[in-house]
């Protein structure tokens, strides 16, 4: 007997036959290998030679830069916080000085000697340790601490202070809380002694300031 799968027209035949007698064939669209898959070698899908430009990096906002600070001004307006000594130099006069808040509260070494060698030149004598008063402010127990309540309170510190022994002139060594005006005396205002330390210039302000009282009619303590 013939193969059939060597004839061409075996296999037209057979489904003809097959047909006839009402059986329906299907026959597969691609041939499977055993385990039913495509017998069509599977290849990838094709990949675009084209290379996808990469996306744009989301623009940052340019972070603006700070100006560099200025140095605040000078500021001349006094402490409201501030330690002082009052002495009387001579009959008429008075030395007001101004002193850091921080610390003993008395004049350095090197102040003292300053101090001296004005009051020599002026023709006055230095008061002693004990002539000093002190004078802080606040006071203890007063809440506030604006300059105006520090200017009140200097002012009837003074008042008090030369009740008994009245004034003609009064200098004031360093930047305080201080009313321009008062009756019956002069205000003298001067560089600390603790600045003038620091800038020698300032000893000539202080020199040119108190000038006219070298030739002043106050009378010379004996």
């Amino acid at each position: 007997m013939t193969s059939t799968a060597s004839d061409p027209l075996a296999e037209p035949l057979r489904r003809y036959y097959l047909q006839q007698l009402g059986i329906t064939v299907y026959v597969p669209r691609e041939p499977k290998n055993a385990l039913g898959a495509s017998e069509e070698p599977l290849t990838p899908p094709p990949v675009s030679s084209a290379v996808a430009a990469p996306a744009p990096r989301p623009a940052f906002a340019e972070v603006p830069r700070l100006a560099a600070a200025s140095p605040a001004p000078a500021d001349d307006t006094p402490s409201t916080i501030f330690h002082c000594l009052f002495a009387h130099a001579k009959p008429g006069l008075a030395l007001l000085l101004q002193v850091p808040s921080a610390g003993s509260g008395q004049l350095s070494a090197s102040e003292q000697r300053l101090l001296a060698n004005i009051l020599h030149w002026l023709g006055w004598p230095a008061p002693g340790g004990q002539e000093w008063r002190p004078y802080r402010w606040p006071l203890p127990g007063l809440p506030t601490t604006s300059v105006e309540a520090g200017r009140r309170g200097l002012s009837a510190f003074l008042d008090q202070a030369t009740r008994e022994k009245p004034l003609q002139h009064l200098l004031v060594f360093g930047s305080l809380p201080l009313q321009q005006e008062h009756a019956g005396w002069q205000l003298w205002t001067l560089p600390g002694l603790g600045e003038m330390l620091k800038v020698a210039g300032l000893k000539r302000v202080a020199w040119q300031t108190l000038l006219p009282l070298c030739t002043d009619s106050t009378p010379a303590a004996g």
